[in-house]
């Protein structure tokens, strides 16, 4: 709000992209990665390339001056990344759930798409400086971007083998 000098109410409509991307473009996202991402490989590949795209809605936010961008850009930006990193994580559960735990796997991944959310911005307003403040958004989704990578260790070209019988072995717990 300061670094382009807005009010508090035109701060708060700004905030309507990211949000109202999230509500607006999941389905339409949603339709696209079933028609176009049928496999397993490609999903987690989106996830990780969506997870850098928040990376740098971020440093666009926080790095590039004022005049260079209006801030309808980065935030433009989030709301697609958030828009298309919500409907891969949800539609890749059942697929990497098993049967059995699809109740918990859906409060966890509920649990981690909103524990950023809650927990980054007071982290952020605490932080001594711009570069922390920075480096702490940056490091979440560059975590998750990693982690999203290291998903694709398991999943073989045959249909997931390794995957299923990581399903098969934790039904048995």
């Amino acid at each position: 709000r300061d670094k382009w000098g807005y009010s508090l109410s035109a701060a708060d409509a700004l905030m309507l992209f990211p949000e109202g991307g999230m509500v607006v473009l999941s389905p339409p996202i949603g339709c696209a990665v079933d028609r176009f991402a049928s496999s397993q490989r490609v999903r987690v590949l989106a996830l990780a390339v969506n997870m850098a795209l928040v990376v740098a809605g971020f440093l666009m936010l926080v790095c590039v001056p004022a005049p260079a961008l209006p801030p309808i850009v980065p935030l433009g930006l989030l709301g697609i990344a958030w828009a298309s990193s919500n409907t891969l994580f949800w539609s890749m559960s059942s697929t990497i759930v098993p049967k059995r735990y699809y109740a918990l796997g859906a409060g966890v991944i509920g649990a981690s798409l909103n524990l950023g959310p809650s927990v980054l911005p007071v982290l952020m307003a605490r932080a001594a400086s711009k570069g922390v403040a920075l480096l702490l958004p940056c490091s979440a989704a560059g975590l998750a971007a990693a982690f999203s990578l290291l998903m694709l260790l398991p999943i073989s070209s045959a249909r997931g083998t390794a995957v299923a019988a990581a399903g098969a072995a934790a039904a048995d717990c």
